[in-house]
């Protein structure tokens, strides 16, 4: 009988794996833990390289329980080595890439799109542009309607951003908040912001240079929640 094989980072493709067990099918995991030492510094300048080597490891050892007529699923990716590539190709089983960020933002995810059968973008503009060349479905990741759902509550937040904003990685995003915080338009507003730099001196000067936006900083899913159910945008 075919089986569905999972490769992914935690948290993500835990979620991901319940989706698929919710709908009948228990897929075999493989996740690419990495050691907590690791993503600490000095070792976190390299994150995307560590990220790689652990996704890749897990992938091959994922490989060897790939038969014929199984389904193997690939979640976000890291960047593959031309054998790696050639040995999943030769695969006589249906590949699915999904991304979970823009392609543009994590053009490592490019890789395990090059190689599948059909992909699952979570940012819409990647098929538009035409950056996939295989099938491609567009399918914009979820939330839970149970937690998040509205509630009875006063709108006393006008905008709310919701997101980190590192500058090295989410520019845009920092440049948006620079952009509320100084606008005319935006003045006596009251704004939040979900979400961290990643750099405590530079949320500092943020939060003295915009005494008007209210920096929530990174909350856990009960707190995003009403922070959300008090935001009118």
């Amino acid at each position: 009988m075919s089986k569905i094989v999972l490769v992914s980072y935690r948290p993500s493709g835990q979620l991901i794996a319940k989706g698929f067990e919710a709908n009948g099918k228990k897929p075999v995991c493989f996740f690419a833990d990495i050691p907590s030492l690791l993503m600490r510094w000095p070792f976190n300048l390299f994150i995307e390289k560590i990220k790689g080597y652990f996704y890749n490891k897990m992938l091959v050892k994922a490989l060897s329980s790939v038969k014929k007529g199984d389904l193997l699923v690939m979640v976000k990716g890291n960047y593959l080595s031309d054998s790696l590539k050639y040995k999943i190709q030769s695969l006589r089983a249906t590949k699915i890439a999904i991304t979970l960020d823009s392609l543009d933002r994590a053009p490592m995810q490019k890789d395990i799109c090059s190689i599948a059968d059909l992909v699952v973008l979570q940012d819409k503009g990647d098929q538009q542009n035409g950056v996939v060349r295989a099938a491609s479905i567009h399918l914009p990741l979820g939330f839970d309607e149970q937690q998040f759902k509205p509630l009875d509550i006063v709108k006393d937040i006008d905008v709310c951003l919701v997101g980190n904003f590192y500058p090295s990685t989410y520019g845009k995003r920092l440049e948006l908040i620079h952009k509320l915080g100084q606008h005319p338009s935006f003045a006596g507003k009251k704004i939040s912001v979900i979400g961290s730099s990643g750099d405590a001196k530079l949320n500092e000067s943020l939060k003295k240079s915009y005494p008007s936006i209210t920096f929530e900083g990174k909350l856990n899913s009960k707190q995003i929640n009403k922070v959300l159910n008090r935001s009118k945008i």
